[in-house]
């Protein structure tokens, strides 16, 4: 079930069925909050059409413009993760605009024999912006000179966006 879903079909994506969990042990408010009529509340964002679901991000990652339009910032860290040279990126909402912050494979760039990471991958995120509607164009670019924190299932913690040090 898509709850809540925008003029897209986009909403929270909901399950129900055999596999998914009871609740939070010895914390019903915590379960209370995590599912609404029985459907457990994913925190994922998404669209059901035709009984295939697609997933655009998590809720807690939008980014939401000053003009209302949400960006999924795992949609844009999609494309820049293809980029050759690119170990790490984290997009998020900085000042108003759309942020993309890099932590380079400097081994590929060294080999490559690119000495400015910044002007190397400004042009790469140039090109992604040619394919994007204006409204999900990547406005600034940071290049880090450290890897970023990670939990312990390795994802990059996006509440602990760093300035880079580069």
């Amino acid at each position: 079930m898509i709850l809540d879903p925008n003029e897209l079909g986009e909403g929270e994506i909901c399950v129900k069925g055999d596999i998914v969990m009871l609740g939070y042990y010895n914390n019903p408010e915590a379960t209370d909050a995590a599912f609404i009529d029985g459907w457990f509340r994913t925190g994922d964002i998404g669209t059901l059409e035709d009984g295939f679901l697609a997933i655009s991000g998590r809720m807690k990652n939008i980014i939401i413009l000053s003009n209302g339009k949400n960006i999924y910032p795992e949609e844009l860290e999609l494309h820049i993760s293809n980029v050759a040279g690119v170990k790490e990126v984290l997009v998020y909402g900085q000042k108003g605009v759309i942020t993309a912050e890099i932590f380079p494979d400097q081994e590929y760039l060294a080999e490559q024999g690119i000495e400015n990471a910044q002007d190397y991958l400004q042009h790469s995120i140039d090109a992604i912006n040619e394919t994007l509607p204006r409204h999900k164009k990547i406005v600034m670019l940071k290049v880090r000179g450290t890897p970023f924190l990670r939990t312990s299932s390795n994802k990059i913690v996006r509440s602990q966006v760093q300035e880079p040090t580069e």
